[in-house]
């Protein structure tokens, strides 16, 4: 262990003495258009999602709190972070465990086992397109995305799950990259701002925290099972993991939405 920390601190000095080492400034300020760093203040902030410094305005907070008719329960609040969780896990999965699922269970080779990654990743780009038209134009409420998102891709690892038609599998592949990835992460920071008004920045910092759990726990998990039962098995059992995940995304977003018309006053259906 000490060796191999050796060895990345020399690696390290390698590249600051090639002059290629890139330091982060850390911000010391709420983001806006100008924000203030540990090695300068007022630098002009060209890459932020709160570049007008509108999420942090505490005209903004207290007009979202004024939009509560009462304030929402601590469970609606902790769902809509978990959802996060749910969804980095579920997309971290359909990623990594697809192809081996492919070829272990439905007679996949491995070129067509591979090419579900792309069918995967085509669902997600098509879904991008497609949620930004009905939210910009139609006017969706996020929450109505999240469960559509849920349902459907709970739909697609169950039919996966039962029924190894290649062609079939295929279109479900394309139905979970849709409905898990494109942009439901985003979707759902939406609805953390919606039940928790505060500034976007921590909101932000406590959603990546979940999305960063997931990512660290699904794979020692998968690392776990394998060496218990097998590739094979273990590839199985963590789809059939993804399911139940899909089911709980679906059960706690039907709790936001029950939330919201007691908080609103309106259904977001």
């Amino acid at each position: 262990m000490k060796s191999a920390i050796a060895l990345f601190e020399q690696e390290l000095e390698a590249i600051r003495q090639a002059g290629t080492w890139r330091s982060e400034r850390i911000i010391t300020t709420p983001q806006r258009s100008r924000i203030d760093t540990t090695q300068r203040p007022q630098v002009v902030n060209m890459c932020a999602n709160n570049y007008l410094g509108l999420s942090d305005d505490p005209r903004l907070i207290q007009a979202a709190k004024d939009r509560m008719l009462v304030k929402p329960s601590t469970l609606a609040k902790f769902l809509a972070y978990f959802y996060a969780f749910l969804c980095m896990a579920i997309m971290y999965g359909a990623q990594q465990y697809t192809k081996a699922f492919g070829q272990a269970y439905s007679g996949l080779t491995e070129v067509q086992a591979a090419g579900m990654t792309t069918i995967y990743t085509l669902g997600s780009l098509c879904a991008v397109i497609f949620w930004a038209f009905m939210m910009a134009k139609l006017k969706w409420n996020p929450l109505k995305v999240i469960i559509v998102d849920s349902v459907m891709t709970a739909i697609a690892l169950a039919v996966v799950l039962l029924i190894h038609n290649v062609a079939i599998v295929y279109a479900a592949i394309l139905c979970i990259g849709f409905f898990s990835a494109g942009g439901a992460l985003q979707t759902g920071l939406g609805v953390v701002q919606m039940f928790n008004p505060g500034p976007k920045g921590r909101n932000t910092g406590i959603y990546y925290t979940f999305m960063g759990a997931a990512s660290y726990l699904i794979p020692v998990v998968a690392a776990r099972l394998t060496v218990i039962s097998g590739e094979g098995a273990a590839v199985y059992t963590l789809m059939g993991m993804m399911l139940v995940l899909a089911i709980l995304a679906t059960l706690s977003t039907l709790y936001l939405i029950a939330q919201h018309k007691k908080v609103f006053g309106e259904s977001p259906l």
